[in-house]
């Protein structure tokens, strides 16, 4: 199923905490796919961030796989899996 990037960022937001799935193209080009979360608070030291993640496009996402937070870059999110649901997203 094809869905906008807006879809895309409102069903990752929607997720609550639970696991999903994303594909996207790092900043150096790389394709990278990955298990993530949302609202994980392990480490986190109260302090925040000194930019704005959402005004570069991308999201604070917990990596499941390297144990460490990241950075989602939306605007090149290639396809999500939510609840076994497979979505690829469409630029344009």
């Amino acid at each position: 199923m094809k869905i906008t990037q807006q879809e895309a960022i409102q069903r990752i937001k929607a997720t609550n905490g639970k696991i999903f799935g994303a594909t996207f193209i790092k900043k150096n080009g790389d394709l990278r796919e990955g298990t993530f979360r949302l609202e994980v608070t392990k480490g986190v030291t109260g302090k925040g961030l000194k930019y704005d993640p959402e005004s570069r496009g991308l999201m604070t996402v917990f990596d499941m796989s390297k144990d460490a937070f990241r950075m989602l870059n939306v605007r090149t999110l290639q396809n999500i899996k939510i609840n076994q649901e497979q979505f690829e997203v469409s630029h344009g």
